[in-house]
C-alpha cells in the first residue's frame, strides 16, 4: 500500500482483501487478512492464492505525527457560586480549540455543573478529545451542637455529625472574641 501518516493517538487498519480462496502472514505472525497498526513502521504481507499457489508480497511504512496531549481529570466537585480554572496546558496554546459550548479560549473559569468536552486540534491536523464532569458539592450539615459545662463553669461547644463542615466559627452575640 501507499505509505501513510497518522497521528500518534490514531490507528490504520491494514486491509490485504478478500478472504476467501487466500491464506495471509503479516511480519507478526498474524494470519488475518486484517491488522490494526498503532506506530510507526515497515509492515508487510504476504498472500497466497490456494487454488494456485501464487503468492504476492506488499510493503507499508507507517510514520506518525505527534497528536495533542489533553487531560482535564474526569471530574471536580465545588460550591455553588465558586469556579475552577481549566487550563488545557502551554503545549495546547497555539492549537485551536473547541469546547461543546463553541469557547474557544485554552484557559476558562468554570461555574456551572455539567459535563463539559473539548477538541483540540493541532497545527498538524492530529486531534485530541476529553470530557470533564464538575458538580457542585452539597451544602454543609449538621445535626446540632453539643454545649457541655465545664468544670470552671465554662461550656464547650461543637457540632453534631458535622457533613463537610471544614470549620466552625462561634459568635456568640456578645462582643466576646470569636
Amino acid at each position: 500500500g501507499n505509505d501513510t501518516v497518522i497521528c500518534d493517538n490514531d490507528q490504520i487498519i491494514l486491509d490485504a482483501g478478500q478472504t476467501q480462496g487466500y491464506t495471509y502472514q503479516w511480519d507478526n505472525t498474524s494470519t488475518s487478512n486484517t491488522r490494526f497498526v498503532y506506530t510507526d513502521g515497515v509492515y508487510h504481507v504476504i498472500k497466497t492464492d490456494f487454488a494456485t499457489g501464487c503468492f504476492g508480497l506488499d510493503t507499508i511504512n507507517i510514520t506518525t505525527k505527534p497528536a495533542p496531549v489533553v487531560d482535564l481529570g474526569t471530574q471536580a466537585s465545588i460550591c455553588e457560586g465558586d469556579s475552577i480554572l481549566m487550563d488545557l496546558g502551554a503545549a495546547n496554546y497555539s492549537n485551536q480549540i473547541l469546547w461543546n459550548d463553541n469557547d474557544t479560549n485554552s484557559t476558562r473559569y468554570l461555574s456551572n455543573e455539567g459535563i463539559y468536552s473539548v477538541v483540540v486540534t493541532a497545527q498538524n491536523g492530529c486531534i485530541a478529545t476529553d470530557n470533564f464532569e464538575l458538580i457542585f458539592k452539597d451544602d454543609p450539615k449538621i445535626d446540632g451542637l453539643n454545649k457541655v459545662l465545664m468544670l470552671d463553669g465554662s461550656y464547650n461547644m461543637n457540632v453534631r455529625n458535622p457533613i463537610y463542615v471544614h470549620l466552625a466559627i462561634w459568635d456568640y452575640g456578645d462582643g466576646s472574641p470569636v
